[in-house]
């Protein structure tokens, strides 16, 4: 009787360090995917941090690029006689430029048809006449 309640005993042992084990290994990869999903959309959000860093800093070369060619006197002069400055004493003109109108050519060879099915829907609502 002794062996048999030895051996239940040992089996008991051995089932009970089973799940332990199991349960385990089992939160152990339950962690490892979670983390490892992190880590992927973390190291993409990088990616896409370090891709935006990069254009701001091509932006700010370019500006950089345009503040140092405002140093040659004639070209300042160029960009501040565009946004309406002028030299002391000049009288500056400056005219809004008109709406662009369409020309009459195309006003009257418009096609005023319309498809059949704009007909059907104009009939069916009302709008036909």
């Amino acid at each position: 009787m002794e062996k048999v309640e030895q051996k239940q005993t040992k089996i008991s042992i051995k089932i009970l360090f089973f799940f332990v084990f199991a349960s385990y290994l089992f939160f152990i990869f339950e962690t490892f995917q979670t983390t490892y999903s992190e880590f992927i959309s973390i190291k993409t959000e990088v990616q896409d941090i370090q891709n935006q860093k990069e254009v701001l800093i091509d932006k700010i070369n370019k500006l950089q690029d345009d503040i140092n060619a405002l140093d040659n006197p004639s070209l300042l002069e160029e960009v501040l006689r565009e946004h309406g400055y002028g030299k002391k004493g000049e009288v500056l003109y400056i005219y809004d430029n008109p709406e662009p109108v369409k020309p009459i050519d195309e006003i009257f060879s418009n096609n005023n048809e319309i498809s059949f099915p704009e007909k059907f829907i104009n009939f069916i609502s009302g709008k036909d006449g």
